[in-house]
């Protein structure tokens, strides 16, 4: 996230954005229901697999690994 921000700012799409700390970032997400996590996670691997089909080029040993 900071390199993404420390980018921008250089490009002068964000001049005035700080950065966001690690811990608020953290504390942010205690706050936060397990259930969200569970239906970003699928909102991100349904269409994952729709994209990469299961098939020997997708797969790392024979497994599928998705990482967001």
């Amino acid at each position: 996230m900071a390199s993404f921000v420390r980018n921008a700012k250089r490009s002068g799409t964000w001049s005035k954005v700080d950065t966001v700390h690690r811990s608020t970032i953290t504390q942010a997400r205690r706050k936060l229901k397990w259930q969200l996590f569970e239906d970003l996670f699928y909102r991100a691997v349904i269409p994952a697999y729709e994209i990469f089909p299961n098939r020997d080029e997708y797969l790392w040993e024979g497994m599928s690994v998705v990482a967001f």
